[in-house]
């Protein structure tokens, strides 16, 4: 008969499945088992460097500095500005950011949090909303675990006939607080509303609405882990603290042993020659601890123990010395999408909820404009509907020179935004576009010229009008103009355009061709900003040198010191590299 071999038991596999069962999601993480695995977790936690630095690499990767910037669409410009300035203030006093990190851990290590959302009059922000973090162990229900109350809820939490939670139960005080002396105060509860209630979690199954600790699959091999190493220490510390053992030789026949010598200890002096006893020899001790393979072996446990919370090798061992850049940027895609998914589960569950209570308290307190009451949820509508999303703050990319060339050529074909970039790395656009306009604002009142670099293909434009230039397609005025639209300071235009159009009879061999494209190019870096960026992009020798050109040291200067290009003067500019003069 046919069949699956996975689901046939035989004598050399039925210990090996012997605890399986067939437990709902919820049943599975009762009460108590997931009292234990957070017991054994947070111990395993406590004591174990590599589990605790993975954590807070989540953590720090996941939330970010700032945390998440609020960015509003509700059409009313004045309104958004005004909105996101004042939650940037409160989220800044309510150190919403760390609050948010120590929600990702608490869900890591215990497999959920609780947070609930109250009044707080000693805010110094006019919107009085705060939040305060509960731990898991903290919403139960006695009744529960003493056989009686509703069947239907689940430990801790109440739900609707359509399934949404209703009521929180949360303990007067926590299970594990020495304070709790009486049972009587250990068992007493609040019944919270479950709008006050904020419970990020993440579910594995279907129908599963309790959290279950995150490392609990890897917490066996993070125990074992530290047991061999500590066998380990153990046996070479024998090793070390034993300099050698005494053994007695026997003749033919078995001697008594010799009750003074026999596991006795005999001290040794250093550089000093030492006689043993009749019949005794020294037999040192083969050091043959810690194994040539153990590195291996416990590297190989904290990856695969790293894996129960999708991390990659190099971010579970925090060593990247055996990749190459391709091999660990691939590494980390995986990890950082995850990340995103990250993104979105708190969105969902903690800051969309948390800016829809902040609207309500925000025009209870009447601090915004009169327009926030039509535009913005309020306590009589509290479901009513706003546009807006969250801006994370990504990694920096680990090559910021491709990654910039990259937004570059992206923007310039029209296949991205500013938004999108910007939300990269976690700025508002329009903040950037209102700093930037203030500062060429104040630059301009000051008679300073604020240049933007010129690549890619205005430079190739750049290079074509002063080709039309030097042929007579086009007249001086004109081609001025155009360099000037194509993003060359006004300046530098008029510069480069004369220079063309002097010597432009005087250019009748190939070798004057190269000197005009260097001149051009010359011309181009010429510049603060200009100069700055082209030589963070390109090697002034190496394209020089592609040209037939030998650069002069006053061209590249800059290029080891940091410093703006310097360009050479016209005398200084050197013949083309084994050309005729």
């Amino acid at each position: 008969m046919a069949g699956f071999d996975a689901a046939r038991t035989t004598n050399d596999n039925w210990r090996r499945w012997e605890h399986t069962d067939g437990l709902s999601g919820d049943a599975a993480a009762s009460p108590e088992v997931r009292r234990i695995l957070r017991e054994r977790v947070n111990y395993e936690w406590m004591n174990n460097p590599h589990l605790y630095g993975q954590v807070l690499i989540i953590a720090n990767d996941v939330v970010g500095r700032r945390g998440p910037r609020l960015q509003l669409r509700s059409g009313d410009e004045v309104l958004d500005f005004a909105v996101e300035r004042l939650w940037r203030a409160w989220a800044r006093e309510i150190k919403l950011a760390e609050t948010l990190r120590l929600m990702v851990k608490s869900r890591i290590l215990r497999g959920e949090v609780f947070g609930l959302l109250h009044y707080n009059p000693e805010l110094r922000s006019p919107v009085k909303l705060d939040l305060m973090l509960i731990e898991s162990d903290q919403v139960a229900t006695p009744e529960l675990w003493m056989g009686t109350g509703d069947p239907s809820a689940t430990d801790g939490i109440e739900f609707d006939e359509h399934g949404n939670p209703s009521v929180y139960h949360v303990l007067k005080s926590h299970p594990g607080d020495v304070r709790s002396v009486a049972a009587m105060t250990r068992n007493d509860y609040e019944r919270i509303p479950a709008s006050e209630m904020l419970h990020y979690f993440r579910a594995d199954r279907p129908g599963q609405r309790r959290g279950i600790s995150e490392p609990a699959s890897a917490i066996n091999l993070y125990a074992d882990r530290r047991q061999l190493r500590n066998a380990t220490l153990d046996a070479v510390e024998m090793q070390a603290r034993l300099a050698a053992f005494i053994e007695q030789e026997s003749g033919g026949e078995p001697s008594e042993p010799d009750d003074d010598l026999n596991f006795s200890e005999l001290q040794m002096v250093r550089r000093a020659a030492m006689f043993l006893p009749p019949g005794c020899k020294p037999s040192s001790i083969k050091a043959d601890s810690p194994n040539a393979n153990l590195v291996d072996v416990d590297r190989g446990w904290v990856v695969e123990a790293g894996r129960s919370m999708g991390l990659p090798r190099n971010i579970s061992t925090g060593d990247s010395s055996s990749y190459n850049y391709a091999s660990s940027r691939s590494d980390r895609q995986n990890y950082d999408r995850a990340t995103e998914i990250a993104h979105d589960l708190i969105e969902t569950t903690v800051v969309d909820r948390l800016f829809v209570k902040f609207c309500i308290f925000a025009n209870a307190a009447q601090v915004l404009p009169a327009s926030g009451r039509r535009h913005l949820p309020t306590a009589l509508d509290p479901l009513r509907l706003v546009d807006f999303e969250w801006i994370w703050q990504r990694v920096e990319h680990v090559d910021p020179l491709k990654n910039a060339a990259a937004v570059e050529r992206d923007l310039a074909n029209n296949v991205t935004t500013l938004a999108e970039v910007c939300a990269r790395r976690g700025e508002d656009w329009q903040d950037v576009l209102r700093q930037r306009g203030a500062e060429m604002e104040a630059a301009a009142k000051h008679g300073i010229s604020v240049r933007s670099a010129l690549s890619g293909p205005a430079a190739e434009s750049a290079m074509d009008v002063l080709a039309k230039l030097r042929d007579g397609a086009i007249v001086l005025d004109a081609a001025v103009e155009l360099l000037a639209a194509l993003g060359v300071p006004r300046s530098n235009a008029i510069v480069m355009a004369r220079r063309t159009h002097s010597s432009a009879n005087d250019r009748t061999s190939s070798a004057d061709e190269l000197r005009f494209q260097r001149e051009v190019l010359v011309e181009l870096l010429r510049g603060g900003e200009v100069a700055s960026e082209f030589r963070r992009t390109i090697d002034m020798r190496k394209l020089l040198a592609d040209l037939g050109m030998a650069a002069t040291d006053g061209e590249v200067a800059g290029d080891q010191s940091g410093g703006e290009l310097e360009v050479a003067d016209d005398a200084a500019f050197a013949e083309p590299v084994g050309s005729a003069t």
